[in-house]
């Protein structure tokens, strides 16, 4: 097994090829952990600032933002 660390603000990457993630707001780890406890939608309006839509892809769960600033 190998470990990779990536930074994006690509929530689609994350959710699909993310295992574990940590979620940032202001400086500050907001949540972190699976894919599934972390990308929740009230998180990620908190952080982002968006509303997100929760789809499967190939059993993984991924966020669509649905309204943007």
């Amino acid at each position: 097994m190998k470990t990779m660390i990536v930074t994006t603000h690509d929530l689609i990457l994350a959710g699909l090829y993310g295992e574990k993630i940590i979620l940032l707001y202001k400086g500050m780890i907001r949540a972190a952990g699976d894919v599934e406890k972390v990308l929740k939608k009230d998180l990620v309006k908190e952080v982002y600032e968006i509303d997100v839509e929760e789809i499967y892809v190939n059993n993984r769960k991924i966020l669509i933002p649905i309204n943007m600033k």
